[in-house]
């Protein structure tokens, strides 16, 4: 197998066949003409796309664990998740979503979330078209991609995404702790929304 593209060494029980990022990366097949419009607020000059952002983001080994979940009946089994190391306070940032910003439409994947959403100015044959920016960690990304689902594991969620901007100025994603924080040995846990779920009805 080749080696893999790790910004850095990853941290401990990390998949093989996943690159680890330290920073995002824009897929070589980004539209160009779009990335004004991942900047907050939107660009209105051309900007020039760089690989990799200019500042890393390294994983919080002191505050969560990469952990294969091995709980009966839990609907991530066998996969991994992320568990916190010690207590973490409400309100809190715990790490940043990492992965590769591309432009829809693009494969399926479980690890995507949508960035920007935003009318074009271009005109289609129903009328206006619309952009949708994506940020997806299935083949790159950082522990970020490990935060799971609640349902089915526990009566809320305790984790949340975040809309951010970051060190270049673009849209991306965080992942902060909610109003009673986790407790020591808990697992984070987001909400997905209903439109995560909705798109996998009958798909599995």
């Amino acid at each position: 197998m080749p080696s893999l593209d790790h910004d850095t060494n990853p941290p401990a029980n990390w998949p093989p066949g996943v690159t680890y990022l330290t920073r995002s990366r824009l897929s070589p097949t980004f539209s160009k003409p779009h990335l004004p419009l991942l900047h907050d607020p939107p660009s209105t000059s051309s900007s020039k796309p760089t690989n990799k952002h200019p500042q890393s983001q390294t994983f919080p080994k002191d505050l969560i664990k990469i952990k294969k979940i091995t709980q009966e009946g839990h609907p991530a089994q066998g996969q991994l998740g992320l568990v916190a190391l010690k207590r973490l306070e409400p309100k809190t940032k715990i790490l940043s979503y990492l992965g590769v910003y591309h432009t829809r439409p693009h494969p399926e994947s479980d690890y995507d979330l949508s960035v920007v959403r935003t009318l074009s100015s271009e005109i289609g044959e129903e009328g206006p078209t619309t952009v949708d920016i994506a940020l997806d960690a299935a083949r790159q990304g950082n522990a970020g991609r490990f935060v799971n689902d609640y349902r089915g594991i526990g009566r809320a969620p305790n984790c949340q995404f975040v809309d951010v901007v970051d060190c270049n100025g673009w849209k991306g994603m965080e992942v902060w702790t909610l109003g009673k924080g986790v407790n020591k040995g808990d697992e984070l846990l987001v909400s997905y929304g209903k439109g995560w779920w909705a798109g996998r009805q009958g798909g599995g």
